[in-house]
């Protein structure tokens, strides 16, 4: 972490990491939260998951693969096209392992999940 950092106990995540959809955007947020915590600190998430029961309709798509729920919109910087229409990153909606696996390679351990509740603290080394 730079010099002057402020580091925290906690850091506290309430439903904002499914707003922030995009690989980059994500590694990204998670390396801050990362060197934001004091060596003890402890990184609390409550984020939303995929749903089998889930159903994305009208603007929606959700890609099973990335977990990302996409919204219909005109062509722009992150927009993909499905079938003819384009679509923007809108939410991100994971399996528990695949978030886990996320949050292990950002250098978050995991010390407790249920579902999208999560409390993580720095991995050993970083």
């Amino acid at each position: 972490m730079g010099a002057g950092g402020k580091q925290y106990d906690v850091v506290l995540d309430s439903y904002c990491l499914q707003s922030i959809v995009t690989d980059t955007d994500r590694a990204n947020l998670l390396a801050s939260v990362r060197d934001r915590l004091k060596s003890t600190g402890y990184y609390v998430l409550s984020t939303a998951m995929y749903d089998p029961e889930r159903v994305y309709e009208g603007d929606f798509r959700y890609d099973a693969t990335s977990g990302i729920c996409y919204q219909a919109a005109g062509p722009a910087e992150d927009a993909i096209q499905l079938d003819g229409t384009w679509y923007l990153p809108h939410r991100r909606h994971l399996r528990p392992a695949a978030l886990r696996a996320e949050l292990e390679s950002a250098g978050l351990h995991v010390v407790f999940q249920e579902g999208g509740d999560v409390i993580c603290v720095r991995s050993h080394g970083t």
